[in-house]
């Protein structure tokens, strides 16, 4: 599975009654039906599911689905 499915799965997962597949890249996700706790929970699933570590303080960079699948993308490298 790609970075991008699981990080979608994910969120579809978190988000009761999203789904992940229907949110755009470069959608804001607390104006796509993600609330703040939902957010933080899709950032804490998404740093366990790839060995990840967000930068300490930058949780709202990654305020954009397609932000948050090119930081993993990165940091997998």
């Amino acid at each position: 599975m790609s970075v991008e499915a699981e990080i979608r799965a994910i969120l579809s997962r978190v988000v009761t009654g999203l789904d992940g597949n229907m949110v755009l890249k470069d959608a804001e996700l607390l104006e796509s039906g993600v609330d703040s706790l939902d957010f933080a929970t899709l950032l804490l699933e998404v740093q366990e599911a790839f060995d990840v570590t967000l930068p300490p303080g930058q949780e709202d960079d990654f305020d954009t689905l397609g932000k948050l699948i090119a930081f993993v993308e990165s940091a997998k490298k």
